[in-house]
């Protein structure tokens, strides 16, 4: 799998114009960062999941569809940050989050 392709799930919106999403990120909040570099104007929800004795937590966010694809890139970018950054285990942590939701309707 290529970068960025399991670090993120697309959630339906009520909206048709709006795009939201799930994805693992850092607990340090790194895709804070590659979204305003790309210039992706996200809203995160309050809530943010995560385990104690892990470093990932899995937030969620909405958008304007228009920027879907600079987020795809940014999920990207952000799988790379995180490995570079010598976190352990990221992958499996997407798989733990996103498995069970894989082909449901959320």
């Amino acid at each position: 799998m290529a970068l960025g392709e399991r670090n993120h799930v697309r959630v339906n919106h009520i909206l048709p114009w709006m795009r939201a999403y799930a994805f693992v990120d850092a607990a340090e909040h790194l895709a804070d960062g590659l979204f305003i570099a790309r210039e992706v104007p996200v809203r995160f929800r309050r809530k943010e999941y995560g385990h104690p004795d892990s470093p990932y937590v899995v937030a969620f966010c909405s958008f304007n569809k228009r920027y879907e694809k600079n987020f795809i890139k940014c999920m990207a970018d952000l799988e790379r940050r995180i490995l570079m950054a010598g976190f352990k285990g990221y992958g499996d942590a997407c798989e733990k989050a996103f498995n069970a939701v894989e082909g449901t309707v959320l």
